[in-house]
């Protein structure tokens, strides 16, 4: 009850703000250099060849049974599964649910003053029978891996065999960085590598096996019209998205939207805990006032699959729209860390970037290039230490040096005579990083060309320059010297 009240009195307090900003005028927005590079998702290059992935191991027909007989005996001792009671939940449910196999049921309760979250935290909110595994996009029950691959916060081991005796594995990596920024190309580079494995979207888990890398969603937005996703079982939506793979392997969850959404990095440390997790996470960043126009171009062009374009406004308008609103996200987070307010709060509820910036938030083209704002939030859940952020401009110049040191942070090798292990030798990936992906250029782009003056850029440079400031001191280094010119 005291908590409830100093939530509604720290929202009075901070609602002048909310609705009006700071009392100092909105610093007038500025412009930006000569026609800024294009991120490396754009630009020529070769088809994808693709390659096949080693199998990952079999298990052991002894290994198995040992496994079925030891699920079995549990199961068989437990009898019915009660409800299991679950802390806090971000979803604030009391409901029963079902499991996707039509049998599990249990009860997501909220304890006063508890911690946990979306998907809840000392106790997941999943059923016991659960904790066997389901093999993805099956929903048949799996066996555990004991002791494989580490666990979950709740004690659940991360890899599992599946029903068919696959080995199966939870993501330890989530890469993200905001569109624009690259994310595609480095994604794809380091899906030529034979230890690598991808989460699949929850929308289409029968793509894992087929397609390899896809942006994955599954902590950010839950898919419209699924009740379950939509009430927060995201332990669900983790069995059904887990690709085949060993322990030894990285399972990556790639989608670059992550950055942006407040909810996400606490909808993972709820499932995973916090800097003790042994998560990574690769983040890629581009100059951000190039980032910011470049955003707004694409989403300028038609998109044949929403039958519209997803930004009409023009540049200027989108500048003065994003900086606006952006201070008032500034100072409703300035404002909450000098009331102490705890992150949780302070991210999900009172100063929420859905509350300030454009919705949805890939338009907000301003907004979601102060990455300090959205980095924050993830260095203060998993450390600093814990991740890898890479620059676009060391992609230009040196793309097998920065996919190298990506891979080490990863604990992975370049090339290796074990051809599970790596490529044989470097010709293949010089050939690979000089392919580019997600190409961008378009007469709608050279059209369009005419709003992107060079009193424009230098004007949004100038705005970014405090944000800048401010990230360089959260990552610990220098930012690329084209981000000052």
């Amino acid at each position: 009850m005291v908590a409830a009240v100093v939530s509604l009195v720290l929202a009075l307090a901070f609602l002048p703000i909310i609705l009006t900003g700071p009392s100092d005028p909105a610093t007038p927005m500025p412009p930006m250099p000569a026609t800024p590079p294009d991120d490396l998702d754009s630009g020529g290059g070769v088809a994808d060849p693709g390659r096949e992935k080693p199998a990952p191991p079999a298990a052991s027909a002894s290994g198995v049974a040992r496994r079925v007989e030891l699920a079995a005996a549990a199961v068989a001792g437990r009898g019915s599964s009660s409800s299991s009671s679950s802390s806090a939940s971000y979803s604030d449910n009391h409901e029963s649910r079902q499991g996707f196999d039509g049998q599990q049921s249990w009860r997501r309760e909220q304890e006063e003053g508890g911690g946990g979250g979306w998907a809840g935290g000392g106790d997941s909110g999943v059923p016991e029978d659960l904790s066997a595994g389901r093999a993805a996009g099956g929903g048949a029950t799996g066996v555990v891996a004991e002791g494989e691959g580490g666990k979950l916060r709740d004690g659940r081991n991360r890899c599992f065999v599946g029903a068919e005796g696959d080995h199966r594995c939870y993501p330890t990596v989530f890469f993200f960085g905001t569109s624009k920024c690259g994310t595609t190309s480095l994604a794809r580079w380091l899906d030529h590598h034979p230890a690598t494995h991808w989460v699949a979207n929850p929308r289409r888990p029968h793509q894992i096996e087929e397609t390899g890398v896809k942006e994955a969603h599954v902590f950010d937005d839950p898919p419209k019209g699924d009740p379950a996703f939509e009430e927060g079982m995201h332990h669900e939506k983790l069995f059904i998205t887990t690709p085949k793979s060993g322990a030894e392997d990285v399972v990556i969850d790639y989608t670059p939207h992550y950055i942006a959404v407040a909810e996400t990095p606490h909808r993972i440390a709820d499932i995973y805990g916090g800097r003790e997790s042994g998560l990574k996470f690769i983040v890629t960043l581009r100059e951000p006032a190039g980032r910011a126009i470049s955003s707004w171009e694409f989403k300028n062009e038609y998109n044949p699959k929403k039958g519209r374009r997803e930004e009409s406004r023009s540049l200027a308008k989108t500048i003065e729209d994003g900086g606006r609103r952006a201070m008032k996200l500034h100072a409703c987070l300035a404002l909450a860390k000098s009331k102490a307010v705890s992150p949780r709060d302070r991210d999900l509820k009172l100063c929420n970037p859905r509350k300030f910036l454009e919705v949805p938030l890939y338009v907000s083209h301003v907004g979601k290039s102060m990455y300090a704002l959205q980095l924050e939030r993830w260095f203060d859940l998993f450390g600093r230490e814990n991740f890898k952020v890479v620059f676009t401009d060391d992609m230009a110049v040196d793309p097998v040096g920065v996919l190298e040191d990506v891979l080490h942070f990863l604990g992975l090798e370049l090339t290796s005579e074990d051809e599970s292990k790596g490529l044989p030798d470097m010709k293949g990936w010089k050939k690979i990083t000089g392919m580019a992906y997600n190409k961008t250029k378009s007469k709608k782009k050279d059209e369009l060309g005419d709003q992107v003056t060079d009193e424009v850029k230098e004007g949004l440079r100038k705005f970014f320059e405090p944000h800048n400031e401010a990230l360089e001191e959260i990552l610990g280094q220098p930012l690329p010297e084209a981000w000052g010119s």
